[in-house]
Order: C-alpha cells, then sequence, then structure tokens
C-alpha cells in the first residue's frame, strides 16, 4: 500500500524555485546610433545542418545540395552553404 501523494504532500509543490530564461540580448531598447555590434562567433556547419536548413527553407540551390558537384564547379575542397 503505497502513500498517496496530493499537492499538500508532493515534496515540490511548495517549493519557491523561480523558473529563469536565459537571454543574452542586445534588446530593442539596448542599441543606440553609431554603436558597434561584434559579430557572432563561428560556427561550424556540418552537413546535417546544412540538410537542414535546406529542408526548412525549401532551398533548391544546385551547388549547395551536391557536394562533389559544388567541388568541380568550383575548385574548392569546402562545402557550399547557402547564406539565406
Amino acid at each position: 500500500m503505497g502513500m498517496r501523494v496530493t499537492q499538500e504532500t508532493h515534496p515540490l509543490a511548495n517549493s519557491k524555485q523561480e523558473k529563469t530564461v536565459s537571454n543574452d540580448g542586445p534588446y530593442y531598447d539596448d542599441f543606440e546610433i553609431d554603436m558597434m555590434i561584434p559579430p557572432l562567433p563561428a560556427v561550424t556547419m556540418t552537413e546535417a545542418d546544412n540538410v537542414a536548413y535546406r529542408m526548412i527553407t525549401g532551398d533548391q540551390h544546385f551547388a549547395s545540395a551536391d557536394c562533389d558537384a559544388y567541388q568541380s564547379i568550383s575548385g574548392s575542397t569546402n562545402r557550399l552553404v547557402n547564406p539565406g
């Protein structure tokens, strides 16, 4: 026979823990005229990132879809990621 857990007996029912959401901004009110905005950090794009972007946006750009085709067109050994 187990103990019945109710609102009054549950150990976390009356806890005062606050839920916090972190957002580093900057917010609209933080901007000023001639303000210098630091660039975003570099991100390594994987094939999965490229595929996910293409699925979400419906991108059908041939060179970003086929790595071998892009390498033969450009002579580059890198992958092409469509910037949008």
